[in-house]
């Protein structure tokens, strides 16, 4: 939703992951998230963060 902090965002998706016991994909500001079970939403946020910056075509913040 517009005006979603990458914080609550990463919650989110990382809640959804547990809940599921799969892969979470969501697409964040022209970045894919990818949340699996068990993963730290802040260290996703981290990834996101450094994936915003990175050079390259695709962008990707996983943090396994």
């Amino acid at each position: 939703m517009a005006g979603t902090d990458i914080r609550d965002a990463c919650c989110d998706i990382c809640e959804l992951a547990n809940r599921m016991g799969c892969l979470i994909e969501a697409n964040f500001n022209g970045v894919r998230l990818w949340a699996v079970e068990g993963n730290n939403p802040l260290k996703l946020a981290e990834a996101f963060e450094k994936a915003l910056s990175s050079k390259s075509d695709y962008k990707i913040a996983k943090t396994w």
